[in-house]
């Protein structure tokens, strides 16, 4: 009875938690999601989430002192590996984990790190078009376009695209053939 009354109880704190990160209110929030995991540690559902808040916070976080808002960054980002690693241990195969951790490292200013995390999604659920989407977004922030163009048609060709995939095939191949065209080394 005590372990259902306990789950239960997670279980509407977290809700609590999720309603309060829809409003932008990530102070309650992160009251809620401490309040789900004391009465279940066991609930990966609100690490997760706190590890979204966090992450959020670490993309947005501004300070006139550019090296404060770096350090804050970081530390925000920090505290949201955190808390989607322990996410990842109680539930390892929840592929947003690997979104997320992907999104943190790219807030820390780890883009190959945020890439590996993607290459692991798309891995561990190869026919995911989101995740193999990201891949490819995640691959034209880091200028490797020959790679992104590969994805995004590998999507097309699979039959799991979406209009993130075609366009970018269209975009790509027309980028890829000025840079051709001009004698420069294909990115």
């Amino acid at each position: 009875a005590w372990l259902a009354l306990a789950g239960g109880m997670s279980y509407v704190w977290f809700v609590r938690g999720e309603l309060a990160r829809a409003r932008m209110d990530w102070t309650a929030a992160d009251a809620a999601y401490r309040t789900s995991r004391d009465w279940d540690a066991g609930n990966w559902q609100p690490y997760l989430a706190a590890g979204h808040v966090r992450s959020a916070q670490a993309v947005w976080y501004r300070d006139p002192d550019r090296a404060a808002e770096q350090a804050g960054k970081q530390r925000l980002a920090a505290e949201a590996v955190g808390f989607y690693r322990r996410a990842g241990e109680l539930n390892s195969a929840d592929l947003a984990v690997l979104q997320g951790l992907a999104r943190a490292h790219n807030a820390m200013g780890d883009p190959e790190g945020a890439l590996e995390y993607l290459r692991r999604a798309v891995a561990y659920q190869p026919r995911h078009v989101f995740y193999r989407e990201q891949l490819g977004i995640q691959l034209r922030h880091l200028g490797r376009d020959a790679e992104a163009l590969e994805v995004f048609r590998k999507n097309v060709a699979d039959g799991v695209a979406s209009e993130v995939s075609r366009l970018s095939v269209r975009t790509l191949e027309r980028k890829l053939a000025r840079s051709v065209a001009a004698g420069a080394a294909p990115p």
